[in-house]
C-alpha cells in the first residue's frame, strides 16, 4: 500500500478520468449567464375584447405573480409590522400587427410580509390586471417579471390576440 500512495502516477490519472467528465457534463447544463428562468406557477391571460367606443379594441392582461417567484429580505425599514419584502418589474409590451408599439408599462412590485419565504403554494400571490384602449385590429403582447433581488426571471413570448 505505501508504494501505491508515493507513485502519484498509480491514482491519479484514474481520479482525473472520473472528475474531468463529470465537470465537462456540468458546464455543458448549466444556465447561459441572462437565461430566462421559468416559472411555471406565474399566470398571463390576454383578452381582446370590444371597447365601448367605435373603431376601438379593449386590450385586458390579466396577471398573477405567487409571493414564492421572489426573493424576500430584511426590509430596511423600522416597521416591525412587516420585517421582509420583495421587489421586482413587471414590463408590458404590446405590438400591432406592424410590428409597432402601441403600448408599453412597466409596474413596480413591492411586497411587504412578516415571513422571509413562502411555501411553494400558489396561496399568497401578487394580482393584477393592465387595460388599453387601443385602435381595433390584431396585437401581440409580450411580459417580463424580474426579481429584483436576484437572477430569477419569467418571459411571456409575444402572443398574438
Amino acid at each position: 500500500m505505501k508504494t501505491f500512495m508515493r507513485q502519484p502516477s498509480n491514482w491519479l490519472l484514474p481520479l482525473l478520468l472520473l472528475i474531468l467528465p463529470a465537470s465537462l457534463w456540468s458546464r455543458q447544463h448549466e444556465r447561459p449567464e441572462g437565461a430566462e428562468v421559468q416559472h411555471a406557477a406565474v399566470f398571463v391571460q390576454l383578452v381582446n375584447r370590444p371597447a365601448t367606443a367605435p373603431g376601438k379594441s379593449r386590450l385586458e392582461i390579466f396577471y398573477r405573480i405567487p409571493y414564492h417567484f421572489f426573493v424576500f429580505v430584511k426590509n430596511p425599514g423600522l416597521e416591525a409590522s412587516e420585517p421582509f419584502e420583495a421587489n421586482g418589474t413587471l414590463m408590458i409590451d404590446v405590438r400591432d400587427s406592424s410590428k409597432n408599439s402601441a403600448a408599453h408599462e412597466s409596474r413596480h412590485i413591492h411586497i411587504g410580509s412578516r415571513e422571509s419565504a413562502f411555501e411553494a403554494t400558489d396561496r399568497h400571490a401578487v394580482e393584477g390586471m393592465a387595460i388599453y384602449d387601443l385602435p381595433a385590429g390584431t396585437y401581440a403582447a409580450s411580459v417580463e417579471l424580474n426579481d429584483r433581488e436576484s437572477d430569477r426571471r419569467y418571459f411571456e413570448p409575444e402572443k398574438r390576440i
